[in-house]
């Protein structure tokens, strides 16, 4: 029987990692060792002070529905970190908690945009969100920027993406894949635009705890107070705490767009997991500091012999990661070259060259709308990231 889908279906992308995914998958199944540099989490256990706040949960039943927008004293909670680390004052009822940052996203999308709209999204971009923006029925409009400028907001760039039907911005710092943090200066862009066209900005501040000396994260309502009637956040617990699994972020904003939001909620999944918010709530008060005091040296560490090893290929361009836990070279100077029959015609091609000659895993540019450049995730074992970039090295001089 032939299967017709639905419209929606194709609105929305493959990702374009699917192939190299499946390669890791064919290799490791026949025994051939993989250095995977792909992951996107934590390479470290969810810390035992929230583990066990979710064990309490269900020794003591806690285990039904919740208010859908989520449990009071975890609104107040998230509420109070915005204040202390955010500088951005909310109350409980503009805050919703959801089955993770990317589904607070997607409410927050959905309540604000559809048919005839157009979301800016500055590439490189974070994979899911070009395609929340599809699903929601409004046009994603990609304005790239330039390894050669870190990264950063261009402020011609952004004019001419502009037009009648421009009704959102959409900002990601520390960015995934680039590992950059928009300068005050980038900021100061959108604000200026988003006032002058009356536009929303929805900024994804997944990473905003993993962040490297001396830089520092900023909310672009914390510099830049008059856009907060336009703004809103979206954010986790994922990055900061170890907790992928656990599925808990939250979104911030204008209380009737937050209202909104959670209708939207309500209809899809109703509250995030009882078990998740109490765990939530322990991390957000009771955290002694311990965590970040060991995750962020560990991560400086492995993100440093990574750049050394990077840095020195010749040809590439490959900016230290700010934030996050990732690096993004430029390999433009390699696309063309050869191995034997093998033409790297672009990043995926590289990916699978890398993969299938050096046994290391990396994910293509291209998965995020950034033709010419790698994802190197450090996120894993000290000894893997070293070998990996190390294998990464060679196959690149190894091109004809």
């Amino acid at each position: 029987m032939a299967i017709e889908f639905s419209p929606n279906m194709k609105r929305i992308e493959e990702s374009g990692t699917l192939a190299v995914f499946a390669r890791v998958k064919e290799m490791q199944r026949t025994g051939q060792e993989v250095l995977s540099l792909v992951v996107g989490e934590l390479d470290c256990e969810t810390p035992d002070f929230i583990k066990q706040a979710g064990i309490r949960a269900i020794r003591e039943g806690f285990t039904r529905y919740t208010v859908n927008s989520g449990i009071p004293e975890l609104r107040e909670a998230i509420a109070r970190k915005l204040r202390d680390d955010n500088d951005l004052e909310y109350t409980p009822d503009e805050i919703l908690v959801s089955a993770g940052s990317k589904q607070a996203f997607y409410n927050i999308m959905y309540a604000l945009c559809g048919e005839g709209d157009e979301v800016i999204i500055f590439t490189p971009n974070y994979t899911s969100h070009p395609d929340q923006v599809r699903l929601v029925g409004a046009t994603p409009v990609l304005v790239p920027s330039r390894v050669e400028n870190n990264y950063q907001i261009e402020a011609e760039a952004l004019r001419r993406a502009i037009t009648e039907h421009t009704r959102m911005i959409i900002l990601n710092s520390p960015n995934n894949p680039s590992s950059q943090l928009y300068t005050k200066e980038s900021f100061e862009i959108v604000a200026k635009t988003a006032m002058e066209h009356d536009l929303w900005i929805l900024s994804d501040e997944l990473y905003e705890k993993i962040v490297f000396p001396p830089h520092v994260h900023y909310s672009i309502a914390q510099l830049f107070p008059e856009v907060k009637e336009r703004s809103l956040v979206a954010n986790g617990l994922s990055k900061t705490y170890a907790m992928t699994g656990w599925r808990l972020g939250y979104g911030a904003g204008p209380r009737e767009v937050i209202k909104a939001a959670a209708l939207v909620q309500s209809h899809t999944t109703n509250n995030a997991s009882s078990i998740s918010q109490k765990a939530a709530l322990a991390a957000l008060t009771e955290d002694d500091g311990s965590f970040f005091r060991d995750l962020i040296p560990d991560l400086e560490k492995k993100r440093d012999t990574a750049y050394r090893i990077i840095s020195s290929i010749d040809g590439l361009n490959c900016p230290n990661a700010q934030g996050a836990f990732y690096l993004f070279p430029s390999i433009k100077k390699y696309i063309g070259r050869r191995s034997g029959d093998r033409v790297i015609g672009g990043s995926l091609d590289l990916a699978m060259y890398l993969l299938e000659e050096k046994q290391v895993a990396i994910v293509p540019g291209i998965a995020f709308n950034t033709e010419g450049a790698i994802r190197i995730s450090f996120a894993t074992d000290l000894e893997t990231v070293e070998r990996g970039c190390l294998k990464i090295k060679e196959g690149l001089e190894q091109l004809a």
